[in-house]
This record gives C-alpha cells, structure tokens and sequence, in this order.
C-alpha cells in the first residue's frame, strides 16, 4: 500500500497554494494561494465601512512616548485599565491575560456553491478580549433567546409535527448574508444591557453592583474594534459583531429576536 504522506507533506511546503477544508462536509480542498486571498479579501477586507487597515507605527504624543507600541499593546492596556475599573479585582484579574496574540483571519471554500466563495472566520481563541467576551457570554446567553429559537434541527423535526401541513404549503427558509458584520453592534449592546437590567436582574443574579453603562462598557471592548491580521497586514473590524467572538452568536440571536419581538408588537409576524 502506497503511503500519501511524501507527497502532502511536499505540497504543505509550498508557498504558493493553500491546503485546508471545505466550508461544508469533509474532503480537502488545494487553492492557489493568490486565489485564496483574493476570495477571502472579496467577503471580508474589501468592505471598507467594516474593516481598516490598521498602522504599527507609534502615535504622536505630548508627553514621553511608550519604550514599546504596537496597537495590540495599547488595547490591553486599555482593557485593564477599564476592566479593573468596573468589575472586583479578583473578577478582572482573571479577565485580562498577561500576554495574548492577534486575532488571524482565514477562509473556507464554499465548494458547495455553483460560483466559489469564500467563508471568513476569525481565529479569536487567546486573543486580549476572549476571556471577557467568554465570561459575558456564560452571564448573558440566557438573554438571546425567544420564544421562536430553535436549537437545532431535532427540536424543528419536533415542533413542525404540531403544525396542521396542507399539500400546497411549501417550506421556506431565508438566510441573512454576512450575519455578524451586517449586525449593528452598538444598538445591540443597547438591547443586551436594557434585557440585563431589567428589575436588576444582572445584578440580583451575579451579585454584582455594576449600572447599564458599566456592562455596556465590557461588551464593547469584548466586541468591537477588533485588531486582526492577514497575510501579514494589521487590520480592524470597525463595524459589525466581531467574528470568531464568543458573543457572536449571542449578539446577532439578541438582534434577530429584537426584530421579531418588534414584529409582534405590531402584530405583523407571518402566522403558522
């Protein structure tokens, strides 16, 4: 039997292609590295509204500038800062890493599409802000939820069942484009923390003697303006719910069930 390992190994080498998995099911997928940057530029970069390119050289200062800068420096800085100003020390000691690394940008083909696209994902895990969006996400999950969630596809096989189902109905399924991004995160926070501090409940709950503002203050630096980089250039997400973030889902399921709660209120939501 013939071993697979030389020749993968040989093309693993090789700087001009990119060797990684499709977006959906299994198998391999080999792109021409150029390609692969300009797919994964087209669905995320490229959209100047979201993302920046960020500078490594040093502000311009009044006073005696920093012996070291870089951004990702100064936004731990600032995290530290802020964290140890809202929450207990024992709290936020553990919510500011002493050394993180920079959030990396990468794609997945979407081979399953008739014109190849690119998925953007951003590697988030031990980044300066991921330990706090992760304890704001476990605080808060519960408050991204309504009564129209499904949570996974047996849960839907279950609950069609109750519905009465004519020959001519069809099933229709609609899917938002660029979710995260698209997601306006500012008046998310807004909802996040309003559902939060009603009647206390983060407060009561967590037994903590935080306001509004304080809570809105750490989901904005666990989610926005998040520095990344790509084939080896600084950027920023300037716009949107920061990808690869454990308060992803949560943001854009919080935004999602805003609408339909508002669509309710109106009494427009489709009936079933």
């Amino acid at each position: 039997m013939l071993s697979c390992k030389g020749p993968i190994n040989n093309l693993k080498r090789r700087e001009d292609i990119i060797i990684t998995k499709p977006d959906k099911g299994s198998g391999v997928v080999v792109m021409d590295k150029t390609d692969y940057l300009r797919l994964l530029c087209d669905a995320s970069i490229r959209d100047s509204t979201k993302f920046i390119e960020c500078s490594n050289e040093r502000p311009k200062t009044c006073g005696r500038p920093p012996k070291h800068y870089h951004p990702l420096l100064q936004k731990e800085n600032e995290l530290y800062t802020k964290v140890h100003n809202i929450l207990p020390k024992s709290i936020a000691d553990s919510l500011c890493p002493k050394g993180s690394r920079l959030a990396h940008l990468y794609g997945l083909p979407k081979t399953h599409k008739p014109e190849l696209s690119m998925r953007p994902i951003l590697s988030a895990t031990n980044t300066y802000n991921y330990p706090l969006a992760k304890w704001l996400e476990e605080k808060l999950k519960s408050l991204s939820t309504n009564a129209y969630i499904i949570s996974d596809i047996f849960q839907f096989s279950k609950d069609i069942r109750n519905f009465p189902v004519d020959t001519d109905h069809i099933l229709v399924s609609y899917d938002m484009t660029a979710l995260f991004t698209n997601v306006p995160a500012h008046e998310t926070i807004g909802i996040l923390a309003e559902k939060a501090f009603a009647e206390n409940w983060f407060n009561n709950t967590y037994n903590l003697n935080l306001n509004k503002d304080q809570l809105m203050e750490l989901l904005k630096l666990a989610t926005t303006n998040q520095p990344f980089q790509l084939d080896g250039t600084l950027y920023e997400q300037v716009e949107g719910v920061a990808m690869g973030s454990p308060l992803g889902p949560l943001l854009a399921n919080t935004f999602m069930c805003s609408i339909e709660e508002k669509l309710e209120e109106k009494n427009e939501l489709p009936s079933f």
